[in-house]
């Protein structure tokens, strides 16, 4: 959210980074005996980072699916380790 504030000229540029209701509203409450002029533009522009989006989660889907197959692998590879210990133990 953006708070309210009172200002006599601005010039800017608000980025919003999510989905929703965009409200915009103007007020002339606090003088509303002399008229004022408004002029604004605004731009709707579409996230042109969807698809970079879209990549990231798939890569750090499959960095989590290579950490979790590398954990299987490294839990199976001690205890293969842990049995031919017990193994090399019972034979002393």
């Amino acid at each position: 959210l953006v708070e309210p504030v009172r200002v006599s000229d601005r010039e800017g540029q608000l980025d919003i980074d999510t989905t929703g209701v965009c409200e915009i509203i103007w007020s002339n409450e606090h003088s509303w005996i002399s008229s004022k002029t408004l002029s604004y533009q605004l731009q709707l522009a579409p996230k042109l980072d969807v698809r970079w989006r879209k990549r990231q989660l798939a890569a750090l889907t499959a960095a989590t699916d290579f950490r979790m197959l590398a954990a299987v692998e490294m839990a199976e590879k001690v205890e293969e380790d842990l049995r031919s210990l017990k193994t090399r133990t019972a034979d002393l």
